[in-house]
């Protein structure tokens, strides 16, 4: 399994159809995978080429199933960063 915060799996198992925002980082062509995210209901906001990630909204059993996934390296909560007092989107 990828690696994933116990308390973000928590979260999911507890509330399955609560919608979530997460960061996957994944192993193979990043276009590939995004359509095979797609095909799991997942929305894809983001492509990151530089760390071969993608930003996805889903529900938490939709990141279950995406967590069991072999090509999924890592994966992580979606949070607002801000920069020189800005934010940088939300």
């Amino acid at each position: 399994m990828a690696q994933i915060p116990a308390e973000l799996l928590s979260s999911w198992r507890d509330h399955p159809n609560r919608a979530t925002r997460i960061i996957v980082k994944v192993q193979g062509d990043l276009l590939e995978r995004q359509q095979e995210l797609l095909s799991l209901g997942a929305v894809v906001v983001h492509a990151i080429r530089l760390t071969n990630s993608l930003t996805l909204v889903c529900d938490g059993e939709t990141a279950l199933m995406i967590a069991q996934l072999p090509w999924i390296v890592r994966l992580s909560l979606d949070t607002s960063v801000s920069a020189l007092e800005r934010q940088a989107h939300e």
